[in-house]
C-alpha cells in the first residue's frame, strides 16, 4: 500500500467520477463521502478535516488512489525538488484578481456546503455535491445554493431547506 503525505493533493479519475455518477455499491459511505470531496485543490490533511473518514482519511485516500479512483495531482516530493528550480516571473495570468482572491471563500464555502448536505441528506447527495464542486464563481456556488432549497425541502421539510441555504449563501 503506498502511503499518502498529508500535503498531497488528490483529483477524481474518470472512473472516480463514473463511480459517483452511477452510485458503485464497491464503495463505502466514508469512501464515497470523501471522494466526494476529493477536487484537485485539498490536500489529505484538509480532507481529514471535513470528511467523516476523520482519522483514517489517510487509509482511505490510499485506497482509493490504488483503486484509481483518484490520482496525485501534486506531492510534497514534487513540491520540494521544484522548490530548488528558478521560479518565472509572475505574468499577468498569474497575478491574483478580485476574482481569483475571492476563491478560497468560495472553496470553503464549497466545502462546508457539501459537508453540510452530505450531514442532511446522506448518500442522495451525491449529484448536489458534484454540482457545487463544478462552481466557478460565487454568482454559480450562490445560484446553485437557491436552487437546492427545492430538493432538500423536498427530502427533508421547508425549515431544513431555508437554513442550509441561509447558512451557504455568499
Amino acid at each position: 500500500m503506498t502511503q499518502s503525505s498529508l500535503q498531497t493533493i488528490f483529483k477524481k479519475t474518470e472512473k472516480g467520477m463514473l463511480a459517483l455518477k452511477v452510485r458503485d455499491h464497491a464503495l463505502s459511505f466514508k469512501l464515497r463521502s470523501l471522494l466526494i470531496m476529493v477536487d484537485g485543490i485539498k490536500t489529505v490533511e484538509q480532507l481529514g478535516q471535513v470528511t467523516t473518514s476523520g482519522a483514517d482519511v489517510q487509509e482511505h485516500i490510499d485506497l482509493l488512489h490504488e483503486q484509481e479512483f483518484v490520482q496525485v495531482v501534486s506531492s510534497p516530493v514534487a513540491s520540494a525538488t521544484s522548490a530548488n528550480a528558478v521560479q518565472p516571473a509572475p505574468t499577468a495570468a498569474t497575478v491574483a484578481t478580485p476574482q481569483t482572491a475571492a476563491m478560497p471563500s468560495l472553496q470553503n464555502a464549497i466545502k462546508q456546503s457539501t459537508k453540510n448536505l452530505i450531514d442532511l441528506l446522506g448518500p442522495n447527495s451525491d449529484s448536489l455535491c458534484m454540482q457545487l464542486e463544478k462552481c466557478k464563481s460565487i454568482d454559480q456556488y450562490n445560484e446553485r445554493i437557491l436552487a437546492f432549497r427545492k430538493v432538500i425541502s423536498g427530502m427533508r421539510n421547508e425549515t431544513i431547506a431555508n437554513d442550509f441555504v441561509k447558512n451557504a449563501i455568499l
